[in-house]
């Protein structure tokens, strides 16, 4: 259900959240957003004691005997992006990452951008409606590892046959770590050159050293 003004915060110690609480510990709390910054649901990462992560999607729902709550229950097919209200009077550049932990470090990383990621792992990455940024400029960050870069390659095409006219996927050195992303810290192998890093529209960067795809190539991870 849409969330109704007034509706209460979720409680993670009472029915019927609790019963996935037992032995584990709320890391964070992500919010999903409309385009007009309407709340839609969370999706939380939880941690038990050994480390163990589980990201699990909340919303407010209403059963079939007509309780209103909030539930351990999935988005709807055509999710909308996480970060998407970011886009709504602003012409930054797009940066798509995979991950909410991820798309809130690279919005540290990268302010000037707006950075947006979807729900569900990077076997959902078509399941989310990227439809609201027909005809913006986006740059996709994978996460060094065969599923990120086989999301970001679906997600590149579908931009594209959606009309977006500039599209790229950044190309990580072959130096970097395997499953490495934004969130985790930089490599040393590169790193000095990565802090000089500025991806602001039109800046020649490609001899620096870091990670960066040619508009002229072709639509991969290379």
């Amino acid at each position: 259900m849409p969330i109704p003004p007034g509706a209460p915060k979720p409680d993670f110690r009472k029915a019927p959240l609790n019963y996935l609480m037992e032995e584990r510990t709320v890391e964070a709390i992500y919010p999903y957003c409309s385009l007009q910054g309407d709340l839609l649901g969370y999706v939380v990462r939880l941690k038990d004691k050994n480390n163990y992560k589980i990201t699990p999607t909340l919303t407010y729902c209403q059963s079939n005997l007509g309780r209103t709550s909030w539930y351990w229950k999935g988005f709807r097919e055509k999710r909308s992006p996480y970060g998407l209200e970011k886009i709504k009077d602003t012409t930054a550049l797009i940066l798509i990452v995979e991950g909410e932990k991820t798309a809130e470090a690279a919005q540290q990383l990268f302010p000037h951008y707006s950075v947006l990621t979807w729900a569900g792992g990077a076997k959902a990455v078509l399941k989310t409606d990227w439809s609201p940024l027909k005809q913006r400029d986006i740059i996709l960050w994978p996460d060094n590892d065969p599923a990120g870069c086989e999301a970001m390659q679906k997600l590149a095409h579908h931009l594209k046959e959606m009309g977006n006219q500039e599209v790229r996927i950044v190309s990580l050195p072959e130096n970097t770590p395997p499953k490495w992303d934004l969130a985790d810290p930089i490599p040393q192998a590169w790193i000095a050159n990565f802090l000089t890093l500025s991806l602001e529209k039109g800046e020649e960067f490609s001899n620096l050293g870091i990670p960066y795809i040619d508009r002229s190539q072709p639509l991969e991870c290379l």
